[in-house]
């Protein structure tokens, strides 16, 4: 049986040992294979294995185990090491502190006593065992020559601090782009050639390059914004001048609409704008003028770049039980206009007609899980006879005024008594959002519907 210590578990050895051979791995690695490898940890060449194990002797029982437990042991020399920032700042086994996920203790054929190389393809990467992106090309496309090299050439593996800097979110050995410039001269011909001239000293790379791996040539990201993969440059560019980027426009929001005249006439025919075009004189807030691996050339996927203008939708998210499928997965622009619109909130129309393009029976959109669709009995919307025993929801369908949950039931057009001034609509009753305590979202944040009924009928 092993005996506990203060330091953690001790095992009994089956050959009696001294702590003064400990000084010397010699004894040790006699039995000990693991130890010897291309790469020695520097602490059993200092001080052999007692580094970090010691010996104890009861009479005739002899017990091994380590000075201390888990990164303990391994931050009593790599202090600088340890995870210092909050989690996601940082890489996540040093926050974890979890050593011996990429470390050898002893020995290794790698450098830094990695247990596997960090580099090569999915089969050898140790990086990639947790880190998938890079892994697999598409037979039609480009790889990055770094990852041949090592994703160290990029990447950081213990990175600490606070994380305001704009390298500490991906790990970077350095922002971008003098990171890029490390291997790529922005001043070569070539290079100055193939992005039509314009300057590059301090632009941002990966706005237009996937840094690991692309089903397009050159890295470029999967959505190209025409002229960009015509390289017609000068559609959108001036000449440069002093070394800076001329735009044509001077690359407001005229420039795009150049082009995107539809939006130009969307915006004056409407009555509500959306404050990220009204606020801005420009479109780039939004859409990349290059290449994007995002639909509709967006700068970042659709519900993460709604969130970060509106995040409480984000904070619904992480701190609601249930949350409306629209919003964290077909996006906001399925109910909501993305630049303008009629209706309150930027809504593609009213309330309840936004609602029922999913939740009727006739409705165009995606049907609702809980098939949510009118019941029609012989042309009429009743009750049937069975109606508390066998249906607990009365579905909708498109333009009822009528019929949920109950056949007579208001569903539009009529005074909300709990909302003086306002009618009766979907959101009256539904959090369009996220909630709690039922998945049917009611605003009232409970399991059953009888606290919502009391709101207006007291």
């Amino acid at each position: 049986m092993p005996t506990f210590g203060a330091s953690g578990v001790g095992r009994p050895h089956p050959v009696r040992i001294l702590p003064a051979q400990l000084a010397t791995p010699k004894a040790c690695i006699e039995c000990h294979k693991t130890t010897i490898g291309k790469f020695i940890h520097s602490a059993i060449e200092a001080a052999g294995c007692g580094a970090c194990h010691e010996v104890r002797t009861e009479g005739e029982k002899t017990t091994v185990q380590l000075l201390a437990t888990g990164n303990a042991l391994c931050l009593t020399c790599h202090e600088e090491k340890a995870g210092k920032g909050a989690a996601g700042q940082q890489h996540f086994p040093v926050v974890e502190g979890e050593c011996t996920a990429c470390h050898n203790p002893h020995a290794s054929a790698n450098k830094f006593l990695l247990l596997q190389p960090a580099s090569g393809g999915k089969d050898e990467n140790l990086c990639l065992a947790c880190h998938d992106t890079g892994a697999d090309v598409p037979v039609k496309g480009s790889r990055h020559g770094a990852l041949d090299l090592g994703c160290d050439t990029c990447h950081v593996t213990h990175k600490t601090g606070d994380g305001s800097q704009p390298e500490f979110r991906y790990h970077l050995t350095e922002a971008v782009p003098a990171l890029c410039r490390n291997c790529h001269d922005t001043a070569d011909k070539a290079m100055m050639e193939a992005h039509g001239g314009q300057p590059l000293a301090q632009s941002n790379c990966v706005a237009c390059h996937n840094p690991h791996a692309s089903r397009r040539p050159k890295l470029t990201h999967a959505n190209a914004h025409p002229p960009f993969a015509e390289k017609q440059c000068d559609a959108c560019h001036e000449p440069p001048k002093d070394g800076k980027v001329v735009l044509i426009e001077g690359g407001k929001r005229a420039l795009c609409l150049l082009c995107h005249d539809s939006i130009q006439n969307q915006l004056n025919a409407a009555k509500r704008v959306h404050k990220a075009i009204s606020m801005s004189d420009t479109c780039t807030g939004c859409h990349s003028p290059h290449a994007t691996p995002y639909p509709l050339h967006l700068v970042q996927s659709p519900v993460t770049l709604c969130v970060s203008c509106h995040p409480q939708r984000a904070r619904e998210r992480t701190s609601k039980q249930f949350v409306h499928a629209p919003v964290f997965q077909a996006g906001c622009t399925v109910c909501h206009e993305p630049h303008a619109g009629n209706f309150a909130g930027n809504l593609r129309a009213q309330v309840d007609e936004v609602c029922l393009t999913c939740h009727a029976r006739n409705a165009q959109g995606e049907p609702s899980a809980d098939s949510n669709s009118l019941v029609l009995f012989k042309g009429a919307v009743r009750l049937p006879a069975n109606y508390l025993e066998s249906v607990r929801r009365i579905p909708l369908r498109q333009g009822a005024t009528t019929g949920h949950p109950l056949a007579t039931h208001p569903v539009s057009g009529v005074a909300d008594p709990s909302n003086p001034g306002k009618t009766i609509t979907c959101v009256s009753c539904h959090n369009p959002h996220a909630g709690n305590g039922s998945p049917r979202l009611f605003v009232t944040e409970t399991r059953s519907s009888s606290p919502l009924c009391i709101r207006c009928h007291k």
